[in-house]
């Protein structure tokens, strides 16, 4: 299983240099979710007893006691268990508007389109279930992967949560990983 954990993160590695790297700052956000709807308690996503809440900077994520953090560079947070994987990431206001980015009028939709579009994927943007989430396929070292992408926007950041399973698994987390991106908070 280690052996998939660290091909999961060499794939990473590889996906990640196109941008979207983890950005200083500090976020005073405000959101419970892309839609502004209001969140799921974690007590409905996760049975009782196996969920874990999360903390990472100003913000919150519940996944089951499977997770543990780990320190990953190029990411605000890092979580994985044994079949799946969570990274988080943090674009700045700053780091937005150098990128020629406004934040004030930005929109989760466009930036998941740009999320997209900088990492060169072949996904569209879908609203589920007050998400906007992407997600996608890809292989290596005779893997392959099921992804999912959701974003989130705070006060003075957009952030960017990338689940990821073996495409074999992809029946059993597709369904989890979008609870668990439900139940993101962002102060």
């Amino acid at each position: 299983m280690k052996k998939i954990i660290v091909l999961l993160m060499i794939m990473f590695l590889l996906f990640s240099m196109a941008g979207c790297k983890k950005q200083g700052g500090n976020n005073n956000t405000n959101t419970n979710n892309s839609t502004g709807e209001k969140k799921e308690d974690p007590k409905e996503i996760i049975p009782e007893g196996n969920a874990q809440t999360f903390t990472k900077d100003d913000m919150t994520i519940t996944l089951t006691k499977d997770f543990s953090e780990k320190a990953k560079d190029d990411t605000q947070a890092y979580y994985e268990s044994a079949r799946a994987i969570l990274f988080c990431y943090q674009d700045t206001n700053e780091a937005l508007k150098g990128a020629k980015l406004d934040p004030a009028t930005l929109n989760l939709k466009d930036y998941a389109k740009r999320v997209i579009e900088v990492y060169n994927i072949k996904a569209e943007v879908v609203e589920k279930e007050g998400m906007f989430i992407f997600e996608f396929y890809d292989s290596g070292s005779g893997y392959e992967f099921y992804r999912m992408g959701a974003v989130q926007k705070g006060t003075n950041s957009f952030w960017v949560f990338e689940f990821v399973c073996e495409k074999k698994d992809e029946a059993e987390y597709s369904g989890q990983f979008l609870k668990w991106a439900k139940s993101i908070t962002i102060k």
